[in-house]
């Protein structure tokens, strides 16, 4: 079977196979803990959003100004800012969610292969290059500014497709190397 190789990542997303068989990969995906299913082949089946017990805490931001900020949100004036995952409370109470999910689908450890996928509406998927690279095939003279540049983009371009690398999303962008291990983030 060709495809993607992608193996679990500290606590920021777990690969494995359920006990009838399906691959998944599940994680948290702020503000929700969230599991995509694939067949046997790694082929798109399903993906399921699930509410965790204790809402990832947000820092407040008060008297501070930040209209550029995404995600920010306005409650009674005060204005939220990023999640804090790393508060310990919360880890807790993600880890036993985390392990509840596990039980339920009878989550085994392991690597998985899967085909190239995009979710739609969340930022979960495969792309063969990183965007930098994508533009500038899509139009090398808006993205390199003189021949020197050009030259860097289409030197970085072959290094990536000798590599077998890829880059697998999950809120963030993985540089993932052929054998499924993330050799950046």
């Amino acid at each position: 079977m060709e495809g993607f190789t992608i193996t679990s990542y500290g606590n920021e997303f777990s690969t494995g196979v359920t006990r009838d068989g399906r691959q998944v990969l599940m994680g948290l995906l702020c503000p929700n803990l969230v599991a995509v299913f694939f067949d046997a082949a790694g082929s798109y089946l399903s993906h399921d959003v699930l509410k965790l017990t204790m809402a990832p805490p947000r820092m407040a931001v008060t008297g501070v100004s930040w209209p550029t900020l995404a995600g920010v949100e306005s409650i009674n004036g005060i204005r939220e800012g990023p999640f804090k995952i790393n508060d310990p409370t919360f880890q807790s109470s993600l880890a036993k969610d985390l392990g509840a999910l596990k039980t339920k689908v009878g989550f085994i450890e392991r690597p998985i292969r899967l085909q190239q996928f995009k979710l739609e509406g969340r930022s979960i998927g495969i792309e063969l290059l990183p965007r930098h690279l994508a533009e500038f095939i899509t139009n090398p003279n808006g993205v390199a500014d003189d021949q020197e540049e050009l030259n860097e983009f289409q030197s970085e371009l072959a290094d990536w497709e000798s590599s077998g690398n890829f880059v697998f999303y999950w809120a963030k962008g993985y540089w993932i190397g052929p054998n499924g291990q993330v050799e950046s983030t």
